[in-house]
This record gives structure tokens, C-alpha cells and sequence, in this order.
């Protein structure tokens, strides 16, 4: 059942993460035009926007999943990913908080405080 649920979760945080990244799709697309047109700082600027917003848009998807393993008290799991969601926007607050305090609670104090 565990297994069944983390699936139906995968998919839906899937399919969350495709929508949000149609913004960042266009910027690679405009990357990709710009650089055959030999505007390579163009193309560089528009790649580089891309890659931002995929990777803030996916850090929220991301740090749900740290939650649910956190509501399943699988808490190694759950910093897995809330880790993976700080990589991607370091300015997420809440995932600030959950992370420090999960260290918190492993007695990792050093990694407790940001």
C-alpha cells in the first residue's frame, strides 16, 4: 500500500513539475533560437533562465515530497529531499525550517542552524 501511495505522489508531483516548467521550456527554446541566429549571449541569458525557473518552480514539488516523508516519520528520506529542494532555491524558507529541524532532531546541530 506504502509503495502504491509514494507512486500516486510521484506521478502527481510529476505531472505538477510539467506544467511548471512550460516557462522554462520556452527559454530553452528561445536559447536554441537565438544561438542558430549567432546571438550567443542571447541564447547564454535565455538558457540561464531556464534553468533558474525549472529549478525554483520544481524546490516547492520537491520539498512536498521531504513532507510526506516527514508525515510518514521516514525522516532520512524526508531530508533527502528537503536538501535537494534548498539546492534549488536556497531562499525557501519553510524547507529552511523542516531541515533544521529535523537536524534538530537527529542531534546534527551543526547542521541544525543555517
Amino acid at each position: 500500500m506504502r509503495k502504491i501511495s509514494i507512486l500516486l505522489i510521484f506521478l502527481s508531483v510529476s505531472a505538477s513539475l510539467f506544467g511548471q516548467s512550460k516557462e522554462a521550456a520556452l527559454q530553452n527554446r528561445r536559447g536554441v533560437e537565438s544561438a542558430k541566429s549567432s546571438q550567443y549571449s542571447e541564447a547564454l541569458s535565455h538558457f540561464n533562465q531556464s534553468i533558474e525557473l525549472y529549478d525554483k518552480a520544481s524546490a516547492k514539488s520537491i520539498h512536498n515530497i521531504g513532507w510526506l516523508y516527514e508525515l510518514t516519520e521516514d525522516r532520512d528520506n524526508a531530508l533527502i529531499f528537503y536538501e535537494e529542494a534548498l539546492r534549488r532555491n536556497p531562499e525557501q524558507i519553510h524547507t529552511l525550517e523542516r531541515a533544521g529541524f529535523l537536524h534538530y532532531r537527529k542531534q546534527s546541530f551543526d547542521r541544525a542552524i543555517v
